[in-house]
């Protein structure tokens, strides 16, 4: 007996209209006369094991249109047990590419989870060669660690614009710091008030302060006059 088509699995005869049944990717068309075997969409070949329709989204290449069919995967794709090309954790959409994780820490907004998949740098840091660094005077994973020069009034500050605690002689007004009454200069260290009726020329309000102490007086255990 001679062999069956290719197309054919199984047959009664050497011809495509001598089909048993078709091979997995064929099917029976009846828009003949006799019915016969012919290759499904996409398919082509003797046998109709040559694909030349579209892949699925996930996959690279493929011999078949669904993603059981990948030869490989795209970026951000996976075989599972089944061989078909799945999504890799915390990537959706029809091709993988939406990203559903967490950022880098120094990301507002991602494509992905490395530093250089920010849409935007966080507050005290900047896209440099593509990717999110923290800007001078910044540091830390978070880069909100400040070590820069305080504003002149500020003992303590957390940011160039930001004191913690004013300088001995202001205080806060608003958010700034401001000399206190009688005190001026850059640093508020110009005393320009009334000195005590002991001192000649004082730096300070207090007997403790005197520049020199009048005649007749001295100074104490505690440096006043």
């Amino acid at each position: 007996m001679a062999p069956c088509h290719p197309i054919c699995d199984g047959c009664v005869g050497p011809d495509v209209i001598h089909c048993e049944f078709c091979v997995e990717s064929a099917h029976l068309s009846r828009a003949y006369n006799p019915p016969r075997c012919v290759c499904n969409a996409g398919f082509t070949g003797e046998d109709c094991t040559q694909y030349i329709g579209k892949c699925d989204a996930k996959c690279r290449t493929c011999h078949g249109p669904s993603d059981a069919h990948c030869d490989y995967c795209i970026t951000h794709a996976e075989f599972d047990k089944q061989k078909r090309c799945i999504c890799e954790l915390n990537w959706e959409g029809n091709d993988c590419q939406d990203f559903v994780g967490d950022c880098h820490i120094l990301c507002d907004g991602c494509h992905g989870p490395k530093m250089g998949d920010c849409d935007r740098c966080r507050e005290n840091s900047e896209l440099v060669n593509g990717v999110c660094t923290c800007m001078k005077n910044w540091i830390g994973k978070d880069c909100q660690m400040y070590i820069g020069m305080c504003e002149l009034r500020c003992s303590r500050c957390s940011g160039p614009n930001q004191c913690d605690t004013c300088l001995q002689h202001a205080h806060f007004e608003g958010q700034s710091c401001q000399c206190d009454d009688n005190w001026i200069g850059y640093s508020c260290t110009e005393y320009i008030g009334t000195c005590d009726s002991k001192c000649i020329g004082c730096h300070g309000e207090l007997a403790s302060n005197c520049d020199q102490c009048v005649l007749n007086a001295y100074r104490n255990n505690y440096g006043e006059c």
